[in-house]
């Protein structure tokens, strides 16, 4: 799965320029947010027609549908280069992608928003069923709610980069991430205690900041890249992947017993986004200027 990622978006690099490319992403991540809203749907049909066994079955049967798909239809996306020694590109073109200022602002929104979703997913079951008794079809209502939020952010990119570029883009949607934190954390202090009401509508802000910072950011992170651009996508990926580790192993020990860490968690995340949307990338694009 890591490695049909990287692929996925180093043939968008060798298809489309970078805010085009951010254009296509952006589309892609649509079909992502309605595959979200889709899969636990269909994972609870089928174990509560089936068994669970049968889940592993479907995703069986789902993997050789898209082999197949992969293997007739999908072409070659990268030109012909004449082939350099290995060892050589392998150093001179990692270190390379780490030297390019926009390559790690854009990798920075990236572990940013990413590790912001993260820690919602992994923490809003125990958070709305265990603190706050939400039933399971009210739990799940309340993540398609997210994935609903997310898909607009998605469509809300696009619209913004008809005139505009991914920078600016992030500078705007970064607005909604902090405004959603700060949302859920003034109810929670005013009432006392967090309000499951405050935090789903907080969230769904933060989505929708998400539906902009993920196209834009995966784009731009292999934008300068056209030679290199699935190592830059691996790179970035990497990054994505390890913070979103040591998220997870800071928020589990608090799993289930209280709404704080996941306000909290949204708070820092959105404060990242930020810092990242309005100092990190502006810089990178400036000093790209000039050099």
């Amino acid at each position: 799965m890591a490695a049909l990622v990287v692929c996925a978006r180093a043939s968008v690099r060798d298809l489309y320029a970078p805010t085009e490319g951010a254009r296509v992403l952006s589309r892609g991540l649509t079909g992502l947010g309605i595959v979200a809203l889709a899969s636990p749907l269909t994972g609870a049909i089928t174990v509560a027609y089936f068994s669970w066994h049968a889940t592993f079955i479907a995703l069986g049967v789902y993997g050789v549908i898209a082999f197949i798909w992969v293997w007739f239809y999908y072409v070659e996306s990268r030109p012909y280069s004449v082939p350099r020694s290995a060892s050589a590109i392998s150093k001179s073109a990692t270190i390379a992608v780490l030297k390019v200022p926009r390559f790690r602002a854009w990798t920075a929104m990236l572990v940013a928003t990413y590790c912001t979703l993260f820690c919602f997913l992994l923490s809003s079951g125990f958070v709305y069923i265990k603190v706050f008794a939400f039933s399971p079809l009210a739990c799940g209502l309340t993540l398609a709610i997210n994935s609903v939020s997310y898909i607009g952010g998605t469509y809300w990119c696009r619209h913004l980069l008809t005139n505009r570029g991914p920078n600016q883009a992030v500078q705007l949607s970064a607005m909604f991430a902090v405004v959603g934190a700060i949302f859920m954390t003034i109810i929670a202090l005013a009432s006392g205690t967090p309000q499951p009401w405050a935090m789903i509508i907080g969230q769904c802000l933060i989505a929708i900041s998400h539906g902009v910072n993920q196209p834009c950011g995966q784009a731009g992170a292999i934008g300068d890249f056209p030679e290199h651009a699935g190592r830059a996508a691996a790179l970035s990926g990497f990054a994505m992947m390890v913070a979103a580790f040591i998220c997870g192993q800071l928020i589990a020990p608090t799993l289930g017993t209280s709404a704080w860490p996941l306000i909290i968690s949204n708070v820092v995340g959105s404060a990242g986004i930020a810092f990242v949307a309005w100092v990190l990338v502006p810089q990178s694009y400036a000093r790209s200027a000039t050099a």
